[in-house]
């Protein structure tokens, strides 16, 4: 049996690494951490945004999905990379 979850477990990562988010909009203050306010209106709160951003930038952010944070106290999207937009 521990085979069949090795293998369901593997293609879970997979499928998640597989698919990214992306999201554009302006860096404002969040709780603790950065947050992005989306052209779409939404606002998310952001992991591992480079302090090279601040409160007003326009960034685009990109990575595979959200994950919880102590540190935030809140889900954040995870980002791999931004850049200015």
């Amino acid at each position: 049996m521990s085979g069949v979850f090795g293998l369901l477990k593997i293609s879970a990562m997979a499928a998640l690494t597989a698919n990214t988010m992306t999201y554009t909009g302006e860096v404002v203050p969040g709780v603790t951490c950065p947050a992005i306010r989306t052209d779409a209106g939404e606002t998310i709160a952001l992991s591992h945004l480079p302090h090279e951003f601040g409160i007003g930038d326009r960034v685009t952010v990109t990575g595979s999905g959200f994950i919880g944070s102590m540190t935030c106290q809140q889900e954040v999207f995870n980002v791999e990379t931004a850049t200015g937009a």
